[in-house]
């Protein structure tokens, strides 16, 4: 009986530390499968996909708004000297829809912030500019939205023109640059974000200009 007890007990522990291991393994925001491949691309997907590594904070307060119904929210990281700025400085400079329309607001990104590796993120920019943070958010239907604080490095105001190209899997070129209008205070910064248009991206490249009438 003593046997067939110990054995029991030990049954017991071990569902009982499958249940509390997967729960561990699960524990956090979710991320979709398509969005996976930038923490965890196989050989072939590591020649292209631009790595990143997960965190459990936000530099951007404003991502808060995107979070889905019943998702974990990340901490959040507020920036000493923004306090410096204006709160129309401050607000975050959101893409155009194709039509022209505002950007309209959805509540669907799972919670998840993924931080490139700034040493290898592919970048094009003026050097009177910086990029401070990046960071993308998993999107619920496996799309990403990229935010980035551009970081005014001179004592004047700068009119300047942004935009964010992506690579898909399977994709060997990245998409015809669009850019839009970016007004930067002297010495300050503008939070920026873009949305890609399809799920399973692998690389992005931000892009930062001084501004030109004719567009690429």
């Amino acid at each position: 009986m003593r046997v067939i007890g110990f054995a029991i007990l030990l049954l017991v522990i071990g569902i009982g530390g499958y249940f509390v291991w997967d729960a561990w393994q699960n524990f956090g925001p979710r991320i979709p499968k398509e969005a996976k491949v930038l923490i965890a691309p196989n050989k072939e997907e590591s020649k292209v996909v631009l790595p990143h590594r997960i965190e459990d904070r936000t530099y951007f307060e404003e991502s808060l708004g995107y979070l889905s119904e019943g998702a974990p929210q990340p901490k959040v990281v507020r920036v000493i000297n923004a306090e410096s700025q204006t709160p129309e400085d401050r607000i975050t400079v959101l893409p155009l829809q194709t039509n022209g329309e505002p950007y309209e607001v959805f509540r669907n990104w799972t919670g998840a912030v993924l931080v490139p590796d700034m040493k290898v993120v592919s970048k094009a920019y003026t050097d009177l500019v910086t990029l401070a943070r990046v960071e993308a958010h998993p999107i619920e239907d496996g799309r990403i939205r990229v935010w980035a604080r551009i970081q005014n490095q001179t004592d004047q105001p700068l009119l300047l023109q942004k935009d964010c190209t992506f690579r898909f899997i399977g994709q060997t070129q990245m998409e015809k640059p669009y850019f839009e209008r970016l007004a930067m205070p002297a010495g300050g910064f503008r939070d920026v974000m873009f949305e890609s248009d399809q799920k399973s991206v692998v690389a992005y490249t931000i892009l930062i200009r001084q501004f030109q009438d004719d567009l690429w």
